[in-house]
Formats: structure tokens, C-alpha cells, sequence
């Protein structure tokens, strides 16, 4: 990078020092400094946002070549001359560091130095202000104003980790692995089934905001229509599942509130994106729908679910007439509601009652539910053939 000499203070990009009040004479070539004569005066610098002054203790010449004895923050130091005009002091002033002790950015403090141990770039030990948390950072990721890794979710520690979240614990086979994990990871977590025990592994997020789902014992409903079956159940709002009305066999809706008159239909995302495989006869269906509901004066709102996500999907039941019936919205209540919609109850007292010898029509009355759950139940769980 070239050198600017603007009266003595010798620019180097944005670093400079000044040596305008050192003594000089003239020669042929211009002004020189007389370095012999310079000992005891103070330069004031700025080389990568570090300011101060440098003093120079002595000057003398080894291997041809003069040198400075210079004094920085009460270190010394020997560089050459040229190098100290030439504003190369990075070692002298920074020690090769451009933050000091005690510089905090970002919330975060700069408590400590070293060399990393394998890359050998330099590095800083910060402490993270909000946590009261020690992490390593490289210069150049402080520069850019990254935040503590704690605040962001890549480290772990008790603030933000899966442990917290109480409701997901029963389902982990190993409950010390929620201490492993932040609460939005993505990376999978081993858990169990209460229920059948069945074993599988799931993304943390996806446990977080969805929710546990085993594909042995699970209802099969899908996580949209929990979430609105949870809703109503929370409001205490009167609603037919799956209801169809006999005049538009076999079409199904969602849901029907009778005291509002109203039919609301779960959207997922095979009803917007075009590319899906069943979209054509998803919008086939919702035309009759709507044309049908138009016709008999019956209320028709559709909920965007095309995302099963908690946020997601609140969102957009507040976009519609719903926030007028939908007043109640304790958040733990509901998600305690899905969970008890997640499995079917009595696969214990299913597979005794098969076992005995009980057809699936026995079997149905007396747990309740319909043959064709009970029939997929006991084939995942390998007691029916495929």
C-alpha cells in the first residue's frame, strides 16, 4: 500500500503516524529526520482503530541499518526506522491484537487473548454481558458484529436449552439429551413413544413447535386440525368433525360450528402451490365446497395451514372471522390439548383384547374408535399382515 507523506505524518490507508514534531535538516534530497536527536520526543499515532503515542527511548545503527528503541503503554520495543516512517507498527502498538481488554461490542467483552491452538489466528476470549458466559471469537467475527453464540442459539447453556421445554421431556428416551441441544436446533433427538414404545428420531425444532408424533400409534389427524380441535375444545365452542351434509355426499369439511352456522376448512399446502401433486383436484374441491356453502348461506372461511407451525397457523386463524368466535389463546393449555390428541389411549388394552381372540368389531365398541384405526394400529404394530 503506498506511503503518503502529508507535512511528516505518514499515511498508510486509514493508519498514520506523525512525525511532523520530530527534529529535522534539510538535504539535497529534502528533509530528513534526525533520529540521534528524536530521543526522549513522544509520536502520536492511529493504526486500526487504536490511538495513543509511541516514545522513542534511543536510536543506534546494527547490521547497517538504524533502529529505534521505542516505548509503548509501558512495553519496549526495537523496530527499524523505516519501518516506524513507514507506519508498519501493528506489532509494536497492537501486538498484533486490534481490540484491548475491557472493549465490548455487541454486548460482549473482550477478557482475554491467545492464539487458537490449531489455526494459529488470533483470537479473543469474550464474555457474553447477558449470559455471564466466556466464548473464543476470531477478530475478523467481531468486526462483523456477530452476537454472542449463546444469544443466537449456536451454543448451549441453561438459558436456552431443550430442557426447559418440560412438555417434551416425557417423550425423549434419554432425558439428559435435552441438556445436548437448544430448542431451535435442527439436528435430531432420539425419542420413545409413552405410548407403544416405539423408538424414533425427530428434529429438536420440529418436537418444539409440532410437537411428538409416532407413526405406530398416532390418531393420524393432522397437526392443523389438532391445533383447531384444541382451540375450540379451549373456547368451549360446539363443532362436528368431518362433517358432511347429506345433500353433498361425499364432500367433507373440516369442521362445522352449528351455533355460528359456520364451516371451516384446514388448508394444507397442496391447496397453493401449483407444483403439488394433488393442487387440481384440491381446487376442484374447494370450488364445490364454497359454490355449496354460497348456496345454503353457510359461513366458509379457510385457514392457510400450508405451514404446520404453531405461529404460523395463529396468524392466519386471526386473519379471518375465527378471532371473533376464538377469544381464548392460553398457549400451554392448547399445546397440552394436542398432546392428548397425539395417540390413540389404549393400544395396551387394544392388543389384549386381540390377543383374546376379540374380532376388530368387538374391539371398536369397546375403545371407541373405528375399526379401520384399530385394524392400521395392529398392522404397524405387526400384529395384522400387511
Amino acid at each position: 500500500m503506498k506511503i503518503i507523506n502529508n507535512n511528516f505524518t505518514f499515511h498508510k490507508g486509514k493508519n498514520w503516524i506523525n512525525l511532523s514534531g520530530l527534529p529535522r535538516k534539510k538535504t539535497k534530497r529534502g528533509e530528513q529526520i534526525i533520529w540521534k536527536n528524536s530521543i526522549g520526543y513522544n509520536v502520536n499515532y492511529f493504526f486500526e482503530g487504536i490511538s495513543g503515542d509511541i516514545k522513542i527511548l534511543d536510536s543506534y545503527r546494527k547490521n547497517d541499518e538504524r533502529y529505534l528503541k521505542v516505548e509503548v503503554k509501558n512495553e519496549t520495543y526495537e523496530i527499524r526506522s523505516s519501518n516506524f516512517k513507514n507506519c508498519e507498527i501493528k506489532k509494536i502498538v497492537t501486538d498484533g491484537y486490534k481490540h484491548n481488554l475491557g472493549f465490548i461490542i455487541n454486548g460482549c467483552k473482550v477478557i482475554g487473548k491467545r492464539l487458537n491452538p490449531r489455526s494459529k489466528e488470533r483470537e479473543y476470549k469474550m464474555l457474553c454481558l447477558n449470559t455471564n458466559l466466556t466464548f473464543y471469537r476470531r477478530e475478523s467475527r467481531i468486526d462483523v458484529g456477530a452476537p454472542s453464540p449463546y444469544i443466537s442459539g449456536k451454543y448451549v447453556y441453561e438459558g436456552n436449552w431443550l430442557y426447559n421445554e418440560k412438555n417434551v421431556l416425557p417423550f425423549l428416551k434419554d432425558v439428559n439429551d435435552a441438556k445436548k441441544y437448544t430448542k431451535f436446533s435442527r439436528r435430531e433427538i432420539n425419542c420413545v413413544c409413552p405410548n407403544c414404545k416405539t423408538e424414533k428420531t425427530t428434529p429438536v425444532n420440529n418436537l418444539v413447535q409440532q410437537g411428538f408424533f409416532c407413526h405406530v400409534c398416532s390418531t393420524n389427524i393432522s397437526y392443523p386440525e389438532k391445533l383447531m380441535i384444541a382451540l375450540l375444545n379451549e373456547n368451549s365452542v360446539v363443532f362436528e368433525y368431518q362433517k358432511i351434509f347429506q345433500d353433498l355426499k361425499p364432500k367433507r369439511f373440516d369442521f362445522y360450528l352449528p351455533e355460528y352456522n359456520l364451516v371451516i376448512e384446514t388448508h394444507g399446502k397442496q391447496h397453493y402451490k401449483e407444483n403439488e401433486i394433488w393442487y387440481r383436484k384440491s381446487k376442484e374441491s374447494d370450488v364445490v365446497k364454497m359454490s355449496y356453502c354460497k348456496k345454503k348461506n353457510i359461513k366458509y372461511v379457510e385457514v392457510d395451514c400450508s405451514l404446520s407451525d404453531y405461529n404460523f397457523i395463529m396468524n392466519n386463524i386471526n386473519k379471518t372471522e375465527l378471532k371473533h368466535v376464538l377469544k381464548l389463546y392460553d398457549k400451554e393449555n392448547i399445546i397440552k390439548r394436542i398432546k392428548e390428541l397425539e395417540q390413540i389411549k389404549d393400544v395396551d388394552e387394544i392388543i389384549k383384547l386381540y390377543k383374546n381372540g376379540r374380532n376388530l368389531t368387538y374391539i371398536s365398541r369397546n375403545v371407541g374408535l373405528t375399526k379401520w384405526k384399530i385394524e392400521g394400529l395392529l398392522k404397524r404394530l405387526g400384529y395384522i399382515a400387511r
